[in-house]
């Protein structure tokens, strides 16, 4: 580092006589008590600093000398750790939630077989309408047994059955012979509009007997009731209604078919399933599919073959032979 040069002023020059004189320092030594000439100013400053003599040269010489300008501390590079953060002032692009929809399974009803259940994609829709259709004798009794003996007691099912073409103790006896019977705990409600012709029916819980001839109002009546039933006993209706022939040839084509429009509607807005069976040949083609236009699926039995359509979940449209084995329906695909 180079020594500054101070002027040899008027000031400086008595400060260093009056040195001389007081502490007997020779000025042929190269030594500036004030600017610290020496080979280290911080040896220099070491030796005075630990007697008085510092403090007085300085005092003595302060007004004469020109004070140096205290050095600013620079501001560390290094920013705090606690130091606040900045405001962010830029926009902030926030992604649209996807809301993603939930997906509830539907329930799903079993016919008892499994070729079948296949045939339609899994089995009978929840909350939809099935018209089954066939030729005398050709097992449409069977199917609504098994249907019925397969969840009876699953999925808290109720099924309420409107009988027209026969009554209780003949479905009862049928189904029982053919081990197509549901246990007690879990029994079927009765519609029965056939046994009272002959007076052999007789009204209890399970069982509303309509006197012959009856209306259709009040098989509509005597269904709402055992849905309301139903609904406080936290079930879940299954109707079934076999067959409706019967009320074609009662109550004629037209009426028949407004009350069913009627039913089936009123049983789609409730979200309750509904099986209807009728003949095949006996009402004419312009009838059969009057009818099959109510239904969300329609499964035929003609010349000992079976079809279906409506439901999507079908993705077989042949006919295709079937029989009865161990009282099941199975399918020859």
């Amino acid at each position: 580092m180079k020594r500054t040069n101070l002027k040899k002023t008027k000031a400086n020059f008595v400060s260093r006589r009056k040195l001389k004189k007081a502490f007997e320092i020779p000025i042929s030594r190269k030594v500036n008590i004030l600017s610290g000439f020496s080979k280290s100013k911080k040896a220099a400053r070491r030796k005075l600093k630990g007697s008085g003599a510092f403090d007085f040269v300085t005092s003595f010489v302060n007004s004469k000398v020109r004070k140096k300008p205290k050095a600013v501390k620079k501001k560390s590079a290094v920013k705090s750790s606690k130091a606040k953060a900045k405001p962010f002032k830029g926009k902030i692009k926030a992604k649209p939630a996807v809301i993603k929809p939930v997906v509830s399974k539907q329930i799903v009803y079993s016919t008892g077989s499994r070729s079948l259940d296949n045939f339609l994609g899994g089995g009978i829709k929840d909350g939809s309408s099935v018209l089954i259709l066939g030729t005398p004798h050709s097992g449409k009794k069977p199917i609504l047994m098994n249907l019925m003996k397969q969840n009876c007691c699953k999925q808290k099912t109720q099924f309420i059955l409107v009988l027209t073409d026969l009554g209780v103790s003949n479905w009862n006896s049928m189904a029982e012979q053919n081990g197509w019977s549901c246990k007690d705990s879990c029994g079927a409600f009765f519609v029965d509009c056939y046994s009272q012709q002959f007076n052999v029916c007789s009204t209890n819980s399970n069982v509303k007997c309509l006197d012959v001839p009856f209306s259709l109002s009040s098989v509509s009546i005597a269904v709402a009731d055992y849905i309301a039933r139903c609904q406080n006993e936290k079930k879940r209706p299954f109707i079934i209604l076999h067959s409706v022939s019967s009320l074609f040839e009662m109550f004629g084509e037209e009426e028949t078919y407004r009350f069913l429009q009627f039913f089936i509607g009123k049983m789609k807005l409730s979200n309750t399933t509904v099986v209807l069976s009728m003949q095949l040949g006996v009402h004419g083609k312009q009838v059969e599919s009057s009818i099959s236009s109510l239904v969300d699926c329609v499964v035929q039995f003609e010349e000992n073959k079976i079809s279906a359509s409506g439901y999507i979940s079908i993705k077989d449209n042949y006919k295709h032979p079937y029989s009865f084995k161990n009282n099941k329906l199975q399918i020859e695909f």
